[in-house]
């Protein structure tokens, strides 16, 4: 194919969807994690020492804590701390505009149709970054970087596989492995694509490819064991995190049929539904991108059933599915001319420069912050002012804005450090609760002696509007604060 060709449409599509992505920036706030890492971070820079304990929370403290993101931390504390979310949401969009690129870049390379071409990265351009919040996948949390990293190792196997340097590529992916074990606990996913990859060299006879790429999955697993910060935990704090049934409450473990909403939804379920006819397409070619294939199933499979899956669903299978639906609809070549993709790729790039700070301007008029509609922030003052010390029970969406805001001037019950940093038996109590709305068990579990509730889940309090000894002692915009009552 023509390399002009490789390039231009790429580029193009990379472009397109920096604006859009860009445009829908503001959602990139809505991770409910990014005050914990941003707290944790801060940590980091101002001890010099990664925390091996819980230094926040009042259920877990002087716990282990196995923290996976500690690198991710420190560079977005780094950068808040002296530009703020600007910059940081600048960098996310670039990062989902960077996966698109490396994505269509394979889909050209193979030929794909360009009706199958717009498709398939349009509905799969809107539908990975998000589901619906705060289940954001785009946003400014270390889930980017193994967004980023599958897309990458994906197109330089690939890249390889086409052009025989194993040699070369097996050394990047070390050391893109180690870099991503200190960021991310998506890492093991890494490791996953080589092996596979390894296995498909072997399956052709490359026997030399295979040991490379083999290679790199054996020494990556001890560089990171002895290299990272965390040792050999990092493995088995990874594969509890993937295995442990405890976390089901947690929005993104849920199934699709559980969560799905339309709206913002929408798009990535689209996706979901073309996958099969993509495999139609290529059951009646007999083409594959085998290793890309062999990976994509079982992701399909985990997608719907937790939502947690089906961004990394989505980058992955990108280029397959686009090869699929131009096997099933005939057109591998195509149909659009270099000259007009040519000056396409020119206006849009003049374009995005002039756009893009007019689109940044008009989001953000003003200093950007974590979302108001989700962060109890006067609720949270009255209390670190007013009630410090006491057993405070809230629900999981809300502890990364008491770290965030607190930074340990009050103790958090749970957040969404999850399993990494509370024992298993408090997300049992946690999801027991929620299920029998027994009040008195986890006050007298825990000691609770300060609920802050959110207004919109009201059938829950009417309890301590009729119970002696509690007080509504605060109500703000987003919560309620009832208090013990000595």
């Amino acid at each position: 194919m023509n390399s002009r060709l490789v390039a231009v449409v790429p580029f193009s599509t990379a472009l397109i969807f920096l604006l859009y992505y860009l445009f829908i920036s503001p959602l990139f706030l809505y991770h409910n994690d990014i005050g914990w890492h941003l707290a944790a971070g801060d940590l980091i820079r101002s001890t010099g020492i990664i925390p091996r304990t819980d230094p926040w929370s009042f259920t877990a403290s002087g716990s282990p804590w196995y923290l996976l993101s500690w690198l991710w931390d420190v560079l977005i504390s780094y950068v808040y701390a002296r530009a703020g979310f600007i910059p940081l949401l600048i960098a996310t969009a670039a990062a989902g505009s960077a996966i698109l690129w490396l994505q269509a870049t394979t889909a050209v390379r193979n030929g794909v149709g360009w009706i199958p071409f717009v498709i398939v990265f349009l509905i799969g351009g809107m539908g990975f970054p998000q589901f619906s919040p705060p289940d954001v996948f785009l946003s400014i949390s270390p889930q980017v970087v193994t967004l980023l990293f599958i897309t990458l190792f994906q197109f330089l196997l690939l890249r390889s596989e086409r052009i025989n340097s194993s040699k070369v590529t097996a050394i990047g992916l070390t050391a893109l492995l180690l870099l991503w074990s200190n960021m991310h606990g998506g890492f093991v996913l890494g490791i996953v694509i080589v092996a596979t990859f390894a296995a498909h060299a072997l399956v052709l006879g490359r026997t030399q490819n295979a040991a490379w790429l083999g290679a790199v999955c054996l020494f990556s697993i001890l560089l990171i064991g002895v290299a990272n910060p965390l040792g050999w935990h990092i493995f088995h704090t990874v594969l509890g995190l993937l295995t442990s049934d405890s976390q089901r409450g947690i929005t993104e473990w849920q199934p699709v049929w559980e969560r799905f909403s339309g709206g913002l939804a929408s798009p990535a379920i689209a996706y979901l539904l073309l996958f099969p006819f993509a495999l139609i397409g290529l059951l009646r070619s007999g083409r594959f991108l085998l290793p890309v294939l062999a990976l994509a199933l079982p992701l399909y499979v985990m997608a719907w059933l937790q939502i947690r899956y089906i961004s990394i669903f989505i980058v992955w299978s990108l280029p397959l599915v686009a090869f699929g639906l131009s096997q099933l609809s005939g057109r591998l070549s195509p149909i659009v001319n270099l000259r007009f993709r040519t000056i396409t790729a020119l206006t849009l790039f003049l374009v995005t420069a002039v756009l893009c700070r007019a689109i940044l301007h008009s989001q953000f008029p003003y200093e950007p912050e974590l979302p108001r509609v989700n962060w109890p922030k006067e609720e949270i003052a009255y209390l670190e002012a007013y009630h410090p010390d006491k057993n405070l029970f809230h629900p999981w969406n809300y502890g990364s804005f008491i770290i965030f805001q607190a930074r340990g001037g009050l103790k958090p019950f749970i957040d969404g450090r999850a399993g990494s940093a509370y024992p298993l038996s408090l997300f049992e109590n946690y999801n027991r609760f929620f299920q029998t709305r027994d009040w008195t068990e986890i006050i007298k579990t825990y000691n609770i002696r300060a609920i802050l509730w959110p207004k919109n889940e009201n059938r829950l309090l009417p309890y301590f509007d009729a119970s002696q000894g509690w007080e509504k002692a605060f109500e703000g915009t987003l919560a309620v604060v009832y208090v013990k009552q000595p």
